[in-house]
């Protein structure tokens, strides 16, 4: 089964301009550079991989209005700064990674807490529904009394009227 992907957020820290490696990104290329270097991250959260293939396509390229090479030479820049990583065939953020993995692992435990609390509602509104029968089926407190008094009038006048 293909796990679905979550691309509805991605971490953006407030001051990622100000970043030393962002810096040297934007010295280079400009706020072009923060820009391009933004939209491969989200790129990258819609792959379920979470990677780019490397080196960066002409249609990565072409999608983003940026030159091929341009491109290339970005990514290999943000290699360089280790704002991404590769492995030769594909590039990623590790900071990317992390973040997804940390928020499928909360998502994951609150799923199951969900399914336990689910579980025990059920099961607690099932014991109520047996209580609630049991109980209705069992005679009540007066009934039972009326009944005992019922007997031990009827023991009283057979002791003064003896069977024949």
């Amino acid at each position: 089964m293909k796990k679905k992907v979550n691309i509805t957020y991605i971490k953006h820290d407030i001051n990622s301009r100000d970043d030393e490696g962002m810096l040297t990104i934007r010295a280079r290329f400009g706020m072009e550079g923060y820009r391009i270097f933004w939209a491969l991250i989200e790129m990258m959260r819609a792959k379920e991989t979470l990677s780019l293939k490397y080196p960066p396509s002409i249609g990565i390229s072409h999608s983003l209005g940026v030159d091929e090479a341009k491109m290339k030479q970005l990514v290999d820049l943000c290699l360089s700064e280790k704002l991404f990583a590769s492995n030769g065939e594909s590039f990623w953020s590790e900071r990317l990674q992390k973040d997804v993995e940390k928020s499928e692992k909360t998502s994951s435990a609150r799923s199951e807490s969900g399914k336990k609390g689910g579980i025990n509602s059920g099961e607690s509104r099932l014991k109520k529904k047996q209580n609630e029968a049991n109980a209705s089926q069992m005679p009540s407190k007066s009934e039972a009394n009326s009944k005992q008094n019922e007997a031990v009038k009827l023991r009283e006048v057979k002791k003064i009227i003896p069977p024949p």
